[in-house]
């Protein structure tokens, strides 16, 4: 559940006392206005993902800045309460939907529906606030990103300095080794990645100019969305060397597979598939959702052995290796990226 850990805020005393009050004076300068609900931009939600009447108050707030997306609103909000804004922890006085704690509440609670009442149970006031801390930490985590002071994904540190405390990150240089809080970080991302519109169509990586050549034989999108769906459907299925479905997969059968689903035949084997006609070599930063991404699992010198399907600018779906299941997993961390990314986009016959 959604807390800021009270025990790593007292050890770390000072210092996180400082971070929440420049963050809060922050957010109060750039004038938050009181109510901010009434939009309809909810291309980034899974039709069906987040209920109905909170739909349109969970997209608005992942506008508020760019760290800060309605899936990822929308992950914590699901983890901490299954959205029931009669949620409360007994045992720790966290309550509403988005299970804010006492002290933090005091801090970041705002009346973002204008009744005149700042309320951490009612829904509204919730999601704002949550969307003004998520804000606030973001900007915090990039700052130390740039200056060295931290490693590793933003969305992962965000996730990490709202469960332990932006004290807790700095002090690490990362997500801190608590086992609450990488839990929560795994669990968030995993469930984020599930409530997403796949973004099929435009490159990934913000500021990547389209590739004329690479769109001009492209399959259509749609067919890339019905493939990621596909993939989608095998999540939780064994990883089995050599199997070709339905119960079990290995890496390129579930990829043939999710391709196959909608009519488009590629090769079985990694090997071939990085050779075959229908896949074109495309610069990572071109990547989009559907794209196909290759690795050198061990090492540069050899072939390209492990793929996967991109689905997101973190994420890619695949078949990971013996006695782990088909599964959402970051593909842009420093592990994947030293394993010589090749990234293959599907193209017409």
């Amino acid at each position: 559940m959604l807390r800021l850990r009270i025990m790593i805020w007292i050890g770390t005393a000072v210092l996180p006392l400082l971070i929440m009050l420049l963050m809060f004076v922050l957010v109060l300068a750039a004038g938050v206005p009181a109510v901010m609900y009434g939009g309809d931009d909810e291309a980034d939600l899974l039709p069906g993902s987040v209920p109905d009447q909170f739909r349109s108050a969970i997209s608005l707030a992942g506008t508020r800045c760019p760290e800060v997306s309605a899936p990822l609103i929308a992950a914590q909000l699901k983890h901490e309460s299954e959205f029931r804004s009669d949620a409360v922890n007994a045992s720790t006085g966290a309550r509403g939907i988005a299970q804010f704690m006492p002290a933090t509440w005091s801090a970041w609670g705002k009346d973002y529906d204008a009744d005149g009442r700042a309320d951490a149970g009612n829904p509204l006031d919730a999601i704002g606030s949550e969307a003004d801390y998520l804000c606030a930490i973001g900007g915090q985590m990039k700052q130390w990103l740039a200056d060295g002071s931290v490693h590793g994904e933003l969305t992962d540190l965000i996730l990490a300095g709202y469960n332990a405390g932006p004290g807790a990150v700095l002090a690490a240089a990362g997500v801190p080794a608590i086992p609450e809080t990488t839990d929560y970080v795994r669990s968030v991302t995993a469930t984020m990645a599930t409530l997403s519109t796949p973004a099929t169509g435009d490159p990934l990586d913000p500021g990547a100019a389209a590739d004329a050549g690479a769109a001009a034989d492209a399959v259509p999108d749609s067919l890339a969305g019905k493939a990621i769906a596909a993939a989608q459907a095998e999540l939780g299925k064994p990883y089995i060397f050599g199997s070709a479905g339905p119960d079990t997969w290995d890496c390129s059968s579930l990829m043939q597979h999710a391709w196959q689903s909608v009519g488009v035949q590629i090769t079985r084997t990694t090997f071939t598939q990085v050779e075959s006609a229908r896949l074109r070599q495309i610069p990572y930063r071109q990547r989009r959702a559907g794209d196909l991404i290759y690795f050198k699992m061990n090492g540069a010198g050899g072939p390209f052995d492990h793929v996967g399907m991109v689905f997101d600018a973190q994420k890619m779906i695949e078949a990971p290796r013996t006695g782990l299941n088909v599964r959402y997993q970051v593909y842009n961390d420093d592990y994947y990226r030293s394993r010589s990314p090749m990234i293959m986009r599907v193209v017409a016959g």
